[in-house]
């Protein structure tokens, strides 16, 4: 042992004595020995002197190395100078040296951990931790499988790095062992097994810490309660204190044992507190999470990385960093944090999951026909998994669970099978084992399934929890399925909480076992909206609608419910977000969109749709080139008409800002400034009341189309770079993707704005003339 770790360990004695009220003075002379520590206690009015000795040993102290001890401190016990002495160590006492200690009232022993159990009582969170596990009623034990991380991790110990490789449970055991003081969030989207990984990891580290209580204590907090801005203390609070009950727990003394390094804390979900969350609120609850972090912590987080809206937050959480106008800079206050993103799982991390959790029912079941399908799926069908598409729907362990459910029960003919699917089939398996069981309502598995709906919309819309307690679920969600005397009321409410698609937990609440699979009831019920209503209310769904409930809605939407779609997106006017277009990627789709754009019918979503789609890349090339001749047709008709629409006319633009086509933007340029020209010759000519209120507009409109219009002679080029708050005033409350806004303008992916026209003298000085002709109008208009 150095001398180093021997003072931090004496420090660490003194924190915690401090902890439970002493006044605890550090080394000292006292008499002709120096003392380690030294501290009084009142017992019954009685004052009662106390020299600490620390002894951070490798090993348990010997009966022969304790006397030793002991007479370096006679001298001053014989002087009065102290009543007793106090002996911590880090690995204990041998069995004769305990025996000495028993027999003298002048020394006594306790080891740091001893210390910290006084402080603060772990030791029923421990038995309840490890119980929770080994007895859940998933059996997760009995399945789990070791998870690998997409990256390696450079750790920090000793004053050089580790590389530790592709294992996640590895590379976690490797930094907890280490000094590296960064934290590591833990990154992956729906059912990748995060929440299993932090069960499993708090389980093992429970188990050892049993072991040897010298080890960290895992301290496993579920953040989908915080809804709005949360202390940590008061998190703490709720969760050790109240829900655990953990002896003697006070937030100071457990912030000052995590700061020596008494704990891993395993934070786990932090996207579920980011719903219904503003930015500045989640950052605050991040800014609270990071207080936990400092000195020897040890600090986990978990969760989706969708959280993050966009690279700036993802930067600014987990790397402290913000742009500004000196560049990207660093909150030095705010911590770093390791990245470990979960990879998918391979083919062995299939086949073992699935032979190990098909073992597991096969114990569980008493149906010997039900453990005979088991067999045969363990010893045939495993492989056909591995084979067919199924192998990528088997890469999240959440789907995978499903998919060994369903197995026994699949023919190997399914060729077809998307993850909708396999959610809606895994769905009506489990209320179809519902509708057979006895029910004096009989209560069909549709009318279930259609209940649980009701309730993850519910939920979605007002809550970022996916649990309720039976009292909270509005009783208007019940009276949908009452079809007679109100006094069935009651009887309908038990059958359906009874018997729904969600499980029951302590604390008479329900819940869904996944979050994903309110995702997927969230999209099947705007499937429903979209085949039920006569209209469709698109800013309720849009509004409604994340990256995995688009994800399940694509999957499950057809060409009938597209049509419909357009049936209200041609009345809708606003904007829409990526998620909800995404559904037009869609290989009918895009046919569907192309028949519209053929029509020419006036409605502008058609062509912001096709461009929408031609960023994706996702259409194919004869699509593509057919969609741009249309959408090229349909902008020279709209600056060619005499009486021009000015949202019309502004889309045009949009539109042409991308079009790789460098004849046709030359020719659309210089057709919008001859119409331009014309349109101010004939307002000047014409008495300005005789001029309608719709020349006015469209003149305005191509006045600061005009003004904002960057001409450059040399090297002849026009730049349209400047009309971004332009098409954001006329287009975000008419048709627009509201994903390419930022602020008060818009963000144009993939638009190239620059027209060279070296060659075209002509060109140039008809647009500069437009230009100055709009400069000289602009004032005459405001």
């Amino acid at each position: 042992m150095s001398l180093q770790q021997g003072a931090d360990f004496e420090r660490q004695v003194q924190s915690i004595l401090k902890l439970q009220g002493h006044a605890v003075s550090g080394e000292r002379l006292l008499g002709s020995k120096k003392i380690d520590l030294y501290f009084e206690q009142i017992n019954f009015n009685k004052k009662n002197r106390i020299a600490v000795e620390c002894k951070n040993y490798n090993n348990r102290l010997t009966k022969n190395e304790l006397i030793q001890i002991f007479s370096d401190y006679l001298a001053l016990i014989e002087s009065n100078l102290i009543d007793q002495v106090l002996l911590v160590t880090s690995n204990g006492l041998t069995a004769s040296s305990e025996e000495y200690v028993r027999l003298s009232n002048r020394i006594s022993h306790a080891t740091l951990n001893d210390l910290i159990s006084t402080t603060i009582d772990f030791s029923q969170y421990i038995n309840n931790t490890i119980f929770a596990y080994e007895k859940s009623p998933d059996g997760l034990m009995e399945y789990y499988i070791q998870l690998n991380s997409l990256d390696s991790l450079s750790i920090f110990n000793n004053s050089s790095d580790w590389y530790v490789g592709k294992g996640l449970f590895p590379i976690v055991q490797q930094w907890i062992k280490s000094e590296d003081p960064m934290p590591i969030a833990v990154l992956g989207s729906y059912g990748q097994g995060k929440t299993s990984f932090a069960r499993y990891l708090t389980y093992t580290l429970s188990i050892i810490h049993t072991q040897d209580n010298s080890q960290r204590i895992p301290i496993y907090i579920k953040l989908n309660a915080i809804s709005k801005e949360q202390s940590v203390e008061g998190l703490l609070g709720r969760e050790l204190a109240s829900s655990f009950s953990i002896k003697n727990y006070n937030y100071a003394a457990f912030s000052e044992l995590n700061y020596l390094g008494k704990f891993v804390i395993i934070l786990d979900g932090f996207d579920e507190m980011k719903h219904s969350l503003s930015w500045e609120e989640f950052k605050f609850n991040f800014g609270e999470l990071n207080k936990l972090i400092g000195g020897r912590s040890k600090v986990i987080i978990l969760g989706r990385p969708n959280a993050f809206l966009n690279d700036d937050e993802h930067n600014f959480i987990l790397k402290g960093l913000w742009n500004s106008a000196f560049g990207t800079l660093r909150d030095s206050s705010w911590p770093s944090f390791h990245e470990l993103r979960l990879a998918p799982l391979n083919p062995d991390q299939i086949k073992e999951f699935l032979t190990m959790y098909l073992t597991f029912e096969i114990k569980k079941s008493k149906d010997q026909s039900q453990k005979k399908k088991l067999q045969h799926a363990i010893n045939y069908k495993i492989s056909y998994v591995l084979e067919k598409k199924l192998k990528d729907i088997s890469s999240r362990p959440v789907q995978l669970k499903m998919l060994a459910d369903l197995l026994p029960y699949l023919s190997t003919d399914e060729d077809n099978w998307t993850t909708a699917i396999l959610y809606s089939e895994f769905i009506k398996m489990i209320l179809s084992r519902e509708y057979t069981k006895e029910s004096s309502l009989h209560i069909s598995s549709e009318n279930r399934r259609a209940f649980s709906r009701k309730i993850a919309v519910y939920l979605w819309e007002n809550s970022n929890e996916y649990s309720i307690k039976n009292e909270e679920i509005p009783i208007g969600i019940f009276r949908e399925f009452v079809h007679g005397e109100s006094r069935e009321l009651e009887k309908i409410k038990r059958d359906y909480v009874s018997g729904c698609f969600l499980s029951r937990k302590l604390g008479n609440s329900l819940y869904f076992p996944h979050k994903s699979f309110q995702e997927f009831f969230v999209a099947e019920e705007f499937v429903t909206k979209i085949n039920q209503a006569t209209h469709v209310d698109l800013a309720w769904i849009q509004k409604n609608m994340t990256k995995e409930v688009s994800d399940f809605f694509v999957e499950l939407i057809g060409g009938n419910e597209i049509s419909r779609l357009d049936r209200s997106l041609s009345t809708f006017r606003g904007s829409l977000n990526s998620q909800f277009l995404k559904v037009y990627l869609r290989r009918n789709a895009m046919t569907h969109i192309t028949e519209k754009l053929k029509m020419n019918s006036g409605d502008p979503w058609p062509y912001l749709i096709y461009t929408y789609c031609k960023i994706s890349k996702v259409w194919p090339e004869e699509d593509i080139k057919l969609g741009e001749l249309i959408c090229n047709n349909f902008s020279l008709k709209v600056i060619l008409q005499d009486n021009l629409d000015p949202r019309f006319l502004v889309l045009s633009i949009f539109l042409l800002c991308h079009n790789d086509n460098y004849r046709y933007r030359t020719k659309y340029i210089a057709e919008l400034s001859r119409s331009f020209i014309n349109e101010c010759q004939r307002f000047s000519k014409t008495n300005s009341a005789k001029n309608s209120m719709h020349t006015r507009l469209t003149l305005d409109t191509l006045t600061n189309i005009f003004s904002k219009i960057i001409v450059k002679k040399k090297g002849g080029s026009v730049s349209l770079s400047d009309l971004g708050p332009l098409f954001f005033e006329y287009l975000s409350n008419w048709c627009f993707v509201s994903d390419w806004c930022i602020g008060q303008t818009t963000r144009l992916p993939n638009a190239d704005f620059s027209f060279f026209t070296e060659n075209d003298t002509s060109f140039a000085e008809g647009i500069s003339l437009a230009k100055d002709i709009a400069n000289k109008f602009s004032d005459s208009f405001h």
